[in-house]
């Protein structure tokens, strides 16, 4: 009997195990698709700017922006814009004193011909600082914030996580918000401003 009773328990903790394992599995799936949707169903998006420095020093500034509502932009644009703004803003926001704007340079097909000239004069400007100087940039988040009918500008903001380094100093870590400005130039979309916000 002793045995028999050993199976039948060995058996029951066997069922167990097995049930809080699919119970587990279920919770952490319906916990990962909460997470994904919209729990803002006005469409605001609050993005908030904190800056840290070395010293300890944090500053927070919070804006409120408005995006596009999904459908008022066609799909094949919305995924364009959005991939073009990510990667440009990563290029644009990320150069050394030792790359003489290289950075700029490699953007210009990216640019339309009002940015190129405004990025040119950028390039021509002497950099007099001898101490070395880097930034790197990171996007996170990319909006739509306007979209012109007919598919012929748009403005996004993109978040974005920078990490900025002076001469031999530690380097810092900040998060900053920049706004692009797009046109559909020939069928394809291109950045015809920038501003770090």
């Amino acid at each position: 009997m002793n045995t028999r009773n050993l199976m039948l328990l060995a058996s029951v903790a066997g069922v167990l195990l097995i049930a809080s394992i699919i119970v587990s599995v279920v919770l952490l799936r319906q916990q990962s698709s909460t997470d994904t949707t919209d729990t803002n169903p006005t469409n605001q998006v609050s993005t908030t700017v904190t800056t840290t420095t070395t010293a300890g020093e944090t500053a927070t500034n919070a804006t409120t922006t408005n995006p596009v509502a999904d459908s008022a932009v066609a799909p094949d644009d919305r995924s364009s814009i959005i991939s073009i703004a990510n990667s440009f803003i990563e290029r644009y926001g990320s150069f050394s004193s030792d790359s003489n704007h290289e950075n700029l340079q490699a953007l210009r097909s990216f640019m339309t011909e009002a940015l190129q000239q405004t990025s040119a004069k950028l390039e021509n400007k002497a950099d007099t600082n001898k101490e070395f100087y880097s930034i790197t940039t990171q996007a996170v988040t990319a909006t739509i914030t306007d979209y012109s009918a007919g598919a012929t500008g748009a403005t996004v903001e993109v978040s974005t996580r920078r990490t900025e380094t002076k001469g031999l100093a530690p380097s810092t870590y900040f998060n900053q918000t920049a706004r692009l400005q797009l046109k559909k130039v020939a069928e394809a979309w291109k950045v015809d401003m920038v501003k770090w916000l």
